[in-house]
């Protein structure tokens, strides 16, 4: 045998096993008998934020949230218990500075000379996985209520009802502080406030608002401000007024126009400590596309557009068919379907 290759005999299986524990990928802490932390390596360490003195000797229960802390102990209870079985969990530890971890981990037993000492857990980093699991999820569900919204205007839903029926969803998805839609009052040609999720009524019941191209300006009773939309970059974040909750800081708002007119907006708040993502401004501007193309098609000034426009954004099959049988639209899903098939236009009847 070569002189550079290693004889794990002579090994010192001490060493051996520090430096293994010590530098691999996966999370691992040993702790004894009383639920104190005995040992974390650097998988752990750096996972969480701490170093080694601010986990050894601590209860593994300042690692939880504490809501979720009862749930997450009984696991690791069950590993110094010889009466349970162990088996692969989930838990999301809690780091320095307010860092998670989600875990999926794994425990053995420890003993020396036959007599239990206390306990070793392994975890695989899943925070990541779930995120994108989250973040997918989310989004999905985003893309099917657009795609509920487009089905309801195709059959005729008013812009405002559509708004109402399902502000509740949207205010959960974007997960913000408050959102509201206003509209123009043909009455007196001010803007006001006509359906809203987070929003204080008492501090808002004189609140209206006039908007120009260029941007808006509104009226409160405790103080004046101006909102400003930026045309090119299609949004606007801007420091709000007094009178709302004090975690509310910052808003934006995407216009609603007819015929080059606003004739409303769509007014997102901002919790203090929220950056809004990208993705989320385009679903707010999503959401006001379809009601303006909904304005588009109740008020006749271009149903055939709006129809093939609100068509394109729907995952199903849609079509327009004359009287006669003929196909005068096809959306982007049917053509994928007859595409799918090995069909042509002309071949629509055969789906």
């Amino acid at each position: 045998m070569p002189e550079k290759d290693i004889n794990i005999n002579k090994l010192d299986r001490t060493t051996l096993f520090q430096s293994l524990i010590e530098e691999i990928d996966e999370l691992m802490m040993i702790f004894d008998l009383e639920g104190r932390i005995v040992f974390a390596n650097n998988s752990t360490l750096k996972a969480l934020g701490y170093k080694e003195d601010d986990l050894r000797g601590k209860p593994i229960s300042v690692l939880f949230e504490p809501t979720k802390g009862k749930k997450y102990l009984a696991y690791f209870e069950s590993l110094i218990s010889s009466k349970s079985s162990i088996g692969t969990y989930e838990v999301e530890l809690r780091g320095k500075g307010g860092r998670t971890a989600a875990l999926e981990i794994s425990g053995k037993r420890l003993y020396e000379n036959r007599n239990l000492i206390g306990a070793v857990a392994i975890g695989r980093d899943i925070s990541t996985k779930k995120d994108i699991a989250y973040k997918l999820a989310v989004r999905l569900r985003e893309q099917s209520l657009i795609t509920d919204l487009c089905k309801d205007i195709l059959l005729g839903d008013d812009w405002i009802e559509l708004f109402q029926k399902n502000i509740e969803q949207i205010y959960q998805l974007l997960g913000v502080g408050a959102i509201a839609l206003i509209r123009l009052n043909e009455e007196n040609n001010e803007f006001q406030i006509s359906s809203s999720v987070g929003w204080d009524d008492e501090k808002i019941s004189s609140f209206n608002l006039s908007l120009s191209e260029s941007g808006a300006k509104g009226i409160h009773p405790e103080q004046s401000y101006t909102l400003r939309y930026d045309r090119a970059k299609k949004k606007t974040i801007l420091p709000w007024f007094t009178g709302f909750p004090e975690e509310i800081k910052y808003s934006f708002f995407v216009p609603i126009l007819q015929n080059k007119r606003i004739i409303g907006a769509l007014i997102v708040h901002l919790k203090i400590e929220d950056e809004l993502p990208e993705n989320k401004i385009g679903f707010v501007e999503q959401i006001a596309s379809i009601l303006m193309l909904s304005l588009s098609a109740v008020n006749q000034t271009g149903p055939d557009n709006a129809s093939v426009n609100l068509g394109d954004l729907i995952p199903d099959i849609v079509m327009k068919i004359n009287l006669k049988g003929d196909l005068l639209y096809a959306n982007p899903a049917m053509f994928s379907e007859l595409k799918a098939q090995g069909l042509g236009k002309g071949d629509w009847t055969e789906l």
